[in-house]
């Protein structure tokens, strides 16, 4: 049995499938071989995405790690001990196959999950920017009130800013006169850019102003956002839509 070896310790970053660096080579009796080969190097091609989503959880990590321990383990077994007995060389293989197996499973369920990740990021990504509120409406409000809201409130600006995947994070401009701010974030159907709902809160008010959005676009004019608002606390608050664009 051949044993080689290859590390890489100087190198650190993000592999393609975000495994530490290190290259082994198992060959036992000219008939098995296992290769493993992860690079520390983050690939050009591929820039880790923002969200937590795609990261390999804590359990994912003890158990890669625990398996990789093992198995060089037992492979260093077979290379330092010259006689080994029969029942423990096939207890060891049925291990080799085990570990193996677990490695080969983890990593590919974290490399499927980062590319999950990339896709809808790309699919997601152009939503982000500086809106204008072109138009505001309140519902149940007389006339004469709502022009000031209008004024007040219309060609003040929105940022979307995308925090990865289908979710966003917002900054919003209200009343002129006041400059109150509302803050919270929107979260986009996965399986739809046109659909999505969100959560506010006025960053500038010292009592809680909290309420909920819903998202509607449209394929003919994607730039455009018609955004219904309803205050949740306090109870009973306010109510309309407004339109965002681009």
């Amino acid at each position: 049995m051949r044993l080689q070896i290859e590390a890489h310790a100087g190198n650190k970053g993000v592999a393609i499938a975000g495994v530490p660096c290190f290259a082994v080579t198992f060959v036992q009796g000219g008939s098995s071989v296992l290769r493993m080969k992860f690079s520390a190097k983050t690939p050009r091609h591929r820039t880790p995405p923002k969200t937590l989503y795609a990261t390999m959880t804590k359990k994912e990590t003890t158990i890669l790690t625990i398996a990789i321990s093992l198995l060089v383990g037992i492979l260093l077994s077979y290379y330092f001990i010259t006689c080994i007995p029969k029942i423990l060389e096939t207890t060891f293989n049925v291990l080799i196959s085990l570990l193996t197996g677990t490695i080969a499973s983890i990593i590919i369920l974290y490399v499927s999950r980062l590319d999950r990740a990339e896709s809808i990021d790309k699919k997601f990504k152009h939503i982000e920017g500086t809106y204008r509120r072109k138009y505001i409406v309140q519902y149940d409000t007389e006339d004469n009130r709502m022009g000031n809201l209008r004024d007040q409130n219309n060609g003040l600006k929105i940022i979307l800013t995308h925090e990865g995947e289908n979710i966003f994070s917002f900054e919003a401009q209200y009343w002129k006169d006041d400059g109150h701010i509302k803050i919270g974030s929107i979260t986009f159907n996965e399986f739809s850019e046109y659909i999505g709902n969100g959560a506010y809160k006025y960053k500038t008010k010292k009592d809680d102003d909290i309420g909920t959005y819903k998202i509607e676009r449209f394929i003919d004019n994607p730039n455009r956002m018609y955004v219904y608002y309803e205050n949740t606390i306090p109870k009973n608050g306010a109510r309309g839509f407004e339109i965002w664009e681009k």
